[in-house]
C-alpha cells in the first residue's frame, strides 16, 4: 500500500511558544528556585548554630570540670596544711609559737 505524501507534508511542524507563556513558566521556575534557595539557606543556618551551640555547651561542660577539680585539690591543699597547724599547736600545748610541718612529716611522728 502506497501513501501520496508530498515533501511539503513530511516537513517537521515548528512549535514557536507563546511568549507570555515561556515568561509565565520562566516566572515559576525561578520562583520555585527562590524557594528551594530560601529553605536551604534556612536550614543550613539551624543546623550551623545547633552544632555552634552544642560544641559552646560542651567547652563549658570541660571548663566547669576542670574547674571543680581544680578547686578540690585546692581545698584539700588547704585542709592537709590546716590539719598541720592543728596538729602541732594541739602537741605543743597551746603554745604561742606554730610548727608548720608538711603532712608528710606528721605521718608515723606524732607519738611523744
Amino acid at each position: 500500500m502506497k501513501t501520496n505524501t508530498s515533501p511539503a507534508q513530511l516537513r517537521p511542524i515548528h512549535f514557536i511558544p507563546d511568549p507570555k507563556q515561556t515568561y509565565i513558566w520562566s516566572c515559576l521556575g525561578l520562583g520555585m528556585i527562590l524557594i528551594l534557595a530560601g529553605v536551604t539557606y534556612n536550614s543550613t543556618r539551624l543546623i550551623t548554630e545547633k552544632t555552634v551551640e552544642s560544641h559552646q555547651q560542651r567547652i563549658v561542660a570541660g571548663a566547669a570540670e576542670t574547674v571543680d577539680l581544680w578547686l578540690s585539690q585546692h581545698v584539700r591543699i588547704v585542709e592537709k596544711d590546716m590539719f598541720g597547724r592543728i596538729w602541732a599547736e594541739n602537741v605543743t600545748g597551746g603554745a604561742q609559737f606554730t610548727i608548720q610541718l608538711p603532712l608528710s612529716d606528721l605521718k608515723g611522728k606524732h607519738h611523744a
